[in-house]
C-alpha cells in the first residue's frame, strides 16, 4: 500500500496500520541511531521513542515540506542529540567483560565493530564540543543518515547553498579538532 494511504488509514480507522511503517523504516532509522549511540540496547530503545513521536505527531506531517523519510530522520536526530547529551550516555562505561564477549564473538567482525563505535563516539564529541548546534544537527543529517544537501536544507528550511557551507566549514572545523584543540 503507498505510504500516504497507509497514514491515511492510520490516522482514521487502523491504528495497527502503523506496523506497516515501522516495517518499512525500522532498518534504517535503526542504523542512523546506532551509528550515533554505538550501543545496541540504547539504540532499540531510542528507535522506540522515535516511532512513538512520530506516531503521536502522525496527523502533523505534512509530505508537501519533507518526504516521511526525512521527516522520520529529523524526529530521530533530536532523540539521538538528546540521548548524547544525558547524563546516561556521559555517565555509561565500557565493560571490559562486554568487550571481551564481543571480541570472542568473530575477532575480524567484532574488532571492526568496535573501531567504527570508537570512531563514532569521537566523531560525536567533536561535534557537541566544535560545533553550533545547528551546525552539529546538519552534520548529523549528513554523516549518519545520509541526506543530500538539498534534503537537509528543506529539513532546516534554509538554502542549499547555506546547507553547503555549513557543511564544509564543519568539516574544516572538524579537521583542524582532530589534530588538536577546538576552537569556536
Amino acid at each position: 500500500m503507498e505510504l500516504e494511504k497507509v497514514i491515511q488509514v492510520v490516522l482514521t480507522t487502523d491504528k495497527q496500520a502503523y506496523e506497516q511503517i515501522i516495517k518499512r523504516y525500522y532498518s534504517s532509522i535503526y542504523h542512523y541511531v546506532y551509528q550515533q549511540v554505538g550501543d545496541v540496547e540504547a539504540s532499540k530503545e531510542l528507535c522506540q521513542d522515535i516511532f512513538f513521536e512520530a506516531y503521536r505527531s502522525l496527523k502533523r506531517y505534512n509530505s508537501k515540506k519533507a518526504s516521511f523519510q526525512t521527516w522520520l530522520y529529523k524526529i530521530a536526530n533530536y532523540r539521538c542529540i538528546d540521548y548524547l547529551r544525558s547524563k546516561a550516555y556521559q555517565q555509561r562505561t565500557f565493560d571490559g567483560e562486554d568487550e571481551l564477549e564481543t571480541l570472542s564473538e568473530s575477532s575480524d567482525d567484532a574488532l571492526t565493530r568496535l573501531i567504527k563505535e570508537e570512531k563514532a563516539q569521537k566523531i560525536n564529541q567533536l561535534m557537541r564540543t566544535c560545533l553550533k548546534p545547528k551546525y552539529e544537527r546538519i552534520m548529523r543529517y549528513y554523516f549518519y543518515a545520509d541526506l543530500s544537501p538539498q534534503e537537509i536544507a528543506i529539513l532546516e528550511k534554509t538554502s542549499v547553498k547555506t546547507i553547503y557551507t555549513i557543511i564544509k566549514r564543519s568539516l574544516d572545523k572538524l579537521k583542524i579538532a582532530l589534530g588538536g584543540d577546538c576552537h569556536e
